[in-house]
């Protein structure tokens, strides 16, 4: 049995479920994804800690071992990314926060999640990438709804939206087109 890590598995499924969504004709199977590239997926968490919370998630796995045919990327180490992964990851974000931007006109928090420092302390002991992969987390702020008091004392979170909902909110929008971006600029 091939074991994989929650985040891997997770991209698996909704990656499936999202398929699925798209290629039936009645429209009854809900997905979560909000947009898709090459090497990456955006999409609402099953149990986000609030309303359009977004997750971008490499699509990709990578161990950062000398032999892996990336040249040592290490799919839990944002660090590791080259430079043509962030310019697509900058571009899905991008995307992502113009469709918050068109349907709510938050504030919002972004946070990169990335594995410790590899080869330090306790972690030279293990491989992040056997569990972990890197990723952003954009939570919108959204006024009465936003995290309070109940959610910072106790560590629950509550949230009344439905994630396929959001995702298909967030799906509807079309964002303003992006300027391309060709070699050399900056």
């Amino acid at each position: 049995m091939h074991r994989r890590c929650l985040y891997e598995q997770t991209v698996a499924e909704e990656l499936a479920l999202h398929q699925r969504s798209s290629s039936s004709s009645g429209g009854d199977i809900d997905s979560r994804v909000v947009e898709v590239t090459e090497n990456f997926v955006a999409l609402v968490p099953y149990a986000s800690s609030g309303p359009y919370m977004i997750v971008i998630l490499p699509r990709y796995h990578a161990t950062g071992a000398p032999e892996e045919e990336r040249g040592g990327l290490d799919s839990s180490d944002f660090t590791t990314t080259t430079d043509d992964l962030i310019d697509e990851c900058a571009t899905i974000l991008q995307s992502c926060l113009k469709r918050l931007h068109v349907l709510l006109e938050p504030d919002f928090n972004l946070v990169v999640q990335t594995a410790p420092v590899a080869q330090r302390g306790v972690q030279s002991a293990m491989r992040a990438s056997a569990f972990f992969r890197w990723h952003i987390r954009v939570t919108p702020r959204l006024g009465a709804g936003a995290m309070a008091g109940f959610e910072l004392g106790s560590g629950f979170f509550s949230n009344s939206h439905m994630p396929e909902d959001d995702a298909a909110d967030l799906r509807d929008v079309m964002p303003p087109l992006l300027p391309s971006r060709g070699k050399g600029n900056d």
